[in-house]
């Protein structure tokens, strides 16, 4: 099938362009071009730029096939573009904790001509909302049936195929806007639809002895049902003409653990992305190389892919921070360094997403690795942004005692480059006035630091020590009694 689609492709497409021959013209040697693009040529040179041979506009005639099978083309691509989007959209809703909805095909259904007028007729009618994405839970067996006649009120209240129990508003034929609730009438099966909402009765209890001519004799074409507690809504039409069905799901529920996926990440597939970072920590771990590897070599691209699952990747960035996995740790953390780079809205996302604290929490790890990632994530976020700074120390209010503990302690490990880090980050906060450190803090940077009569330490921290000691004190963030009579001395003395 995709050879023949890149056959196809092949003869649509222009030969000097490559783009879609939607006004396809043929010259007299049997050539064929896009009319704009072979026009645009002429203006140039009066002659075909494939052999030389003299072409003037008027030799130029229509090729009807051609332009029929890019027309064709052009309509079936972005027929396959919105399936790849509701694929994705469908994966994104699902919001169970125990499996996940793998999708093994969505397509569209093709309805005799009757169907569609019956319920444009109903469209037309006033008084009436169409809504689109209802979900309606069905069985196989049930599908050839609805592809000929549509939709049809069932002849009993019983559920479904081996579904248990009674409809739960009589005979009606039931849609809902939760993915999940469709999957439990369902089997394997679910169609989107639209429908049309008029006339509406509202309940909070089932009515299971409902019929359409009860319902129409109360003037009532449909019931919306709100349940209590966190159950979603359903509804139930008692007019088949009130649903449009337009796409058949084919999809399977599977555990986490047994969800069958590959074992390296291929290339970039959003919908694939989307299950690897809900799956399992092997999975999460091959996503999030990717897309640090993919923000470090084409954040461009990577921005426009992480648009599309914005929310599974700071879930999955979340759930690696709360864990103990060290491994997935780095690779969140390493995700967050590259996506935050030079990029302000991810900066604004990232803590908009991720509480601050989960971040900074990670200052306080054993692994020095984890360490460095944590730091270069926080000077990414605090490079320009003045509200960074102060979400951050918002979060936490002892950040600068923090951050000098750490300082102190790289230092007897003789990790001088740790210790930089640690001290730059804190300067480039305290850079905008809302870091304030208490004069004993203070002390201590001046005389572990900066003159400190244990043990030398390298040019590179005492001037970082420096820079977060003018920092706070051109901001105003220090005692003015301890900038008199503590720091002032001890420079003159220097």
């Amino acid at each position: 099938q995709s050879l023949m689609e890149e056959m196809l492709l092949r003869s649509i497409s222009d030969p000097i362009t490559g783009e879609i021959m939607l006004d396809a013209v043929n010259t007299p040697t049997g050539h064929v071009f896009s009319r704009r693009v072979i026009l645009k040529c002429l203006e140039e040179k009066q002659e075909n730029p494939l052999t030389r041979a003299k072409l003037e506009e008027k030799d130029l005639t229509p090729n009807l096939h051609i332009r029929q099978c890019a027309e064709e083309y052009q309509k079936m691509k972005q027929e396959n573009d919105y399936i790849d989007e509701l694929k994705l959209k469908l994966l994104q809703e699902w919001d169970s904790e125990n499996d996940l909805i793998e999708i093994e095909k969505i397509e569209k259904l093709k309805l005799q001509e009757h169907i569609i007028s019956a319920y444009n007729t109903e469209k037309q009618k006033s008084g009436g909302e169409e809504m689109e994405m209802q979900y309606h839970g069905t069985t196989v067996e049930s599908i050839s049936g609805i592809r000929t006649t549509g939709f049809k009120i069932p002849a009993t209240s019983q559920r479904a195929g081996d579904k248990e129990g009674n409809l739960r508003f009589g005979l009606g034929i039931y849609t809902t806007e939760s993915l999940k609730k469709a999957t439990t009438y369902g089997n394997k099966t679910i169609i989107i639809c639209r429908v049309i909402v008029r006339n509406v009765m509202e309940l909070s209890e089932s009515h299971e002895m409902m019929t359409p001519d009860e319902a129409h004799c109360k003037g009532y074409e449909s019931v919306l049902c709100n349940f209590r507690g966190n159950e979603p809504s359903e509804r139930a039409f008692y007019s088949p003409n009130l649903l449009l069905p337009e796409y058949i799901v084919h999809f399977k529920l599977v555990g986490k653990d047994n969800l069958d996926l590959p074992e390296q990440m291929p290339s970039t597939d959003i919908p694939v992305l989307v299950q690897f970072l809900r799956s399992t920590e092997q999975h999460k771990s091959l996503a999030l190389k990717y897309l640090a590897d993919c923000f470090r070599d084409n954040q461009a691209e990577s921005m426009i892919i992480l648009k599309s699952l914005r929310a599974e990747y700071y879930s999955a960035i979340t759930n690696a921070l709360e864990g103990t996995n060290e491994q997935l740790i780095l690779l969140a953390l390493r995700a967050l360094w590259n996506g935050s780079f030079g990029h302000r809205q991810s900066q604004y996302d990232i803590l908009v997403y991720i509480k601050p604290t989960l971040i900074i929490g990670h200052i306080s790890s054993h692994t020095e690795s984890i360490q460095y990632r944590t730091l270069g994530v926080l000077v990414n976020l605090c490079h320009l942004e003045v509200e960074n700074h102060k979400k951050i120390v918002s979060a936490e209010p002892d950040l600068g005692n923090i951050f000098i503990n750490k300082t102190i302690s790289a230092l007897r490990k003789n990790n001088d480059d740790l210790a930089f880090k640690f001290l730059s980050c804190l300067a480039n906060i305290a850079s905008t006035g809302v870091l304030k450190l208490h004069h004993r803090t203070l002390d201590r940077v001046v005389e572990k630091l900066i003159f400190s009569p244990e043990k030398p330490v390298s040019e590179k921290v005492t001037q970082a020590a420096y820079h977060l000691c003018s920092n706070i004190i051109s901001e105003g963030k220090v005692d003015q009694e301890w900038l008199t009579q503590g720091f002032q001395p001890r420079v003159g003395q220097r």
